[in-house]
Order: C-alpha cells, then structure tokens, then sequence
C-alpha cells in the first residue's frame, strides 16, 4: 500500500472492527484510488454490487445522484 493517510496499522484496524467488510487491495496505488487505477478500482467496484441485492433490482447510477 502506498497510501501514507491510511497504513496498514489503519486497514488491519478497519478490518477488526468490520469483520465482514472486503478488502480489495491496490498496491499500485496510494490514497486517490478512483484517479490512480479508476477502472480497477470500479471493476471492484462493480464487482461487489452484483452480490448485493442491487444486483436484483433495476439499478441506476442516476438514481442516486444529487440534484
């Protein structure tokens, strides 16, 4: 990890604290994960919407977007 806000002491910490949280890690990245690696980190992204149940309603990106 390359990210020097949030050290592995830090993820070691979150990953206690939310056992049941997923770690995707991208080590060639530092703290801008969505500009450093963007198709990476939404195919992560994508990835883990399609096991919630997201995947089985009718999903827009729009949907959630602030007006």
């Amino acid at each position: 990890m390359k990210d020097i806000a949030f050290r592995e002491k830090e993820l070691k910490r979150w990953e206690r604290i939310f056992p049941e949280g997923q770690t995707i890690r991208l080590s060639s990245v530092g703290h801008f994960a969505q500009e450093e690696a963007p198709d990476e980190l939404a195919e992560a992204v994508l990835h883990f919407l399609r096991g919630t149940a997201l995947a089985t309603t009718a999903f827009s990106p729009t949907r959630f977007a602030r007006n």
